[in-house]
């Protein structure tokens, strides 16, 4: 602001002039709103988990299975995941070996086989792994009964679904789904029906089968 300017004197016999200086100031305030998103992301853990059991090596072919092939490359938890939906595997170990036509195959150590360190064979084209886990989050449960339940119920690190089993109670098969189904059949006086009276169903071994014609 301006320097104040004085009065001029006062006339004689006359108070002086008072000067009133007048200063405004202006404050701006300036208001930042921050705003945090949070992005939550869950991770669900792989179904199966493998630990590499060497690169370079094979178990003996006698004690192998065949799980699938492919004409491009199989990574190892598409072949423990195929595994483990075959009873005919042991899934303790599975092998990808490329082959020479540039496609690749999954193998498994058979059910009941092993291939311990000195059984392990010199295979440039192979990679072994051992199947930690079929099923680590627990996600499938299992439990034998009666009837259509299961007499033995499938591994569970093996299961793919609830309540899978690889023995069924008498009167019942295991269908390819490892659920237990019932032998049918149909008695009937009618022309074309085969039983008169079927077989009780705890002694069916097969479709049909009859106690009397």
């Amino acid at each position: 602001p301006a320097p104040p300017v004085p009065a001029p004197p006062a006339p004689p016999g006359q108070a002086p002039a008072t000067t009133t200086t007048t200063t405004t100031t202006t404050t701006t305030t300036t208001t930042t709103t921050t705003t945090t998103t949070t992005t939550t992301t869950t991770t669900t853990p792989p179904r199966v988990i493998i630990e590499s059991y060497g690169n370079g090596f094979g178990c003996p072919e006698t004690r192998l299975v065949p799980v699938f092939r492919n004409e491009s490359g199989i990574s190892a938890h598409d072949c423990a995941e195929e595994a483990c939906k075959l009873l005919r595997c042991g899934s303790e170990i599975v092998e990808v070996r490329s082959l020479e036509n540039g496609g690749s195959q999954c193998l498994c150590l058979g059910r009941d086989q092993r291939c311990d360190v000195q059984d392990k064979q010199p295979v440039k084209t192979s990679s072994l792994y051992k199947v930690q886990s079929c099923n680590p989050q627990g996600e499938f449960t299992c439990a034998t009964g009666t009837n259509n339940g299961c007499a033995i119920c499938r591994p569970t690190k093996k299961l793919t679904a609830d309540f899978q089993c690889i023995g069924c109670n008498k009167g019942f098969y295991l269908d390819s789904d490892f659920k237990c189904k019932p032998w049918e059949c149909s008695s009937s006086k009618a022309p074309g029906i085969m039983c008169l009276k079927c077989k009780d169903q705890p002694e069916r071994t097969d479709h049909s089968q009859c106690a009397e014609c």
